[in-house]
């Protein structure tokens, strides 16, 4: 499954699976709670458990060497050390596992994700379920998968 289906759609693909029906009941539970949150922006683009948008990272090599660690061994930008700077690749990365639903950017002079098809504003998302997307056929990422239990 790669793209977020509806419920019956899911149930028609739950049906063809070569699993036990009491795994198969397990997959439509976990479907059913997945379709009735509400979103969130972390689903989209990596946040920080406060909601703030996180920016990605540039390769660990250039990583450190532009904010820890240069050549000369010497700090410049705003990290005073190796460490600081691994544990923000560390939390981007933690935070890119949360996403549920690929392609999508921030524009965070107007508030919102866009993938280039659909968008949301970010004020808007605690009011909608996840089960409104299931036409907008939606890319799962495989946190996504994992968390529905595929």
């Amino acid at each position: 499954m790669e793209k977020l289906l509806s419920n019956t759609e899911f149930g028609f693909y739950v049906r063809e699976l070569e699993i036990n029906d009491h795994k198969k009941l397990e997959l439509r539970e976990s479907y059913d709670f997945f379709l009735k949150q509400s979103l969130t922006l972390g689903m989209f683009v990596p946040c920080d458990l406060d909601g703030n948008v996180l920016k990605e990272p540039k390769m660990w090599k250039t990583w450190l060497e532009v904010y820890g660690y240069n050549i000369e061994g010497k700090t410049k930008g705003r990290y005073t050390s190796q460490l600081e700077a691994r544990r923000d690749c560390l939390k981007y990365q933690e935070a890119k596992d949360r996403v549920l639903f690929d392609g999508f950017s921030f524009n965070s002079h107007f508030d919102f994700v866009t993938n280039g098809k659909i968008s949301f504003d970010k004020n808007d998302m605690p009011s909608i379920l996840i089960e409104k997307l299931t036409e907008s056929e939606l890319l799962l990422t495989e946190s996504a998968k994992q968390k529905i239990g595929l």
